[in-house]
């Protein structure tokens, strides 16, 4: 379902509601085997793009153990988009298509050296994959930085034993059919992480 098609079943206007419930692995559940979490095994695809293939809510992670499986040193799950809100539009016009805010939960276990992990979550590392195949990077624009959920992001510096609640405010183009997360602290051709709109 392409972005146009998810703000026809939302509605344009918020409901008031400035926060998405996301799935809070506690630290016993980040410790259990991953068959005991339905979130950490939804979807362990790859895509054509080397990017691994996640469904909204779904535990995603860096630093983890060997094979892959939770722990990681940093977990995050991002959550279904909403409309964003109390976006000035007097100024500022999106310049892709639409105003989304996705929610952003982040965890960081103790003890975890977390320079390597700076400016992780930027609008930078997020691109879109349009319908016709091709991939539109740095969906952001000004209009995006002057809605309500960007004042609530998830901040550059992280600290170790912490967890972050927040958003990623982007400005969507209305044709995308996928959202690309490549943070800069990824290898190249290490991939990253996707999901389907």
């Amino acid at each position: 379902m392409g972005v146009a098609s998810f703000l026809f079943a939302v509605g344009c206007s918020s409901d008031g509601q400035t926060t998405a419930e996301l799935d809070r692995p506690t630290q016993q559940a980040a410790t259990s085997e991953s068959t005991s979490s339905p979130t950490a095994t939804a979807n362990t695809g790859e895509s054509p793009r080397g990017n691994k293939v996640k469904a909204f809510d779904e535990r995603a992670g860096l630093g983890c153990e060997s094979g892959g499986g939770f722990p990681c040193e940093v977990e995050f799950v991002v959550g279904a988009p909403i409309p964003a809100s109390e976006c000035s539009t007097t100024q500022y016009q999106p310049e892709f298509g639409s105003i989304l805010a996705f929610p952003i939960r982040v965890e960081i276990l103790p003890g975890v050296n977390v320079a390597q992990y700076m400016g992780m979550f930027t609008p930078d590392s997020f691109s879109a994959v349009l319908e016709s195949g091709v991939t539109i990077p740095e969906i952001t624009s000004p209009a995006a930085w002057v809605c309500a959920e960007s004042n609530n992001s998830i901040p550059s510096q992280l600290s170790p034993a912490s967890t972050y609640e927040g958003f990623m405010v982007l400005d969507v183009p209305t044709d995308s059919t996928t959202i690309v997360f490549q943070p800069v602290v990824m290898e190249p051709g290490q991939g990253g992480w996707e999901w389907p709109l």
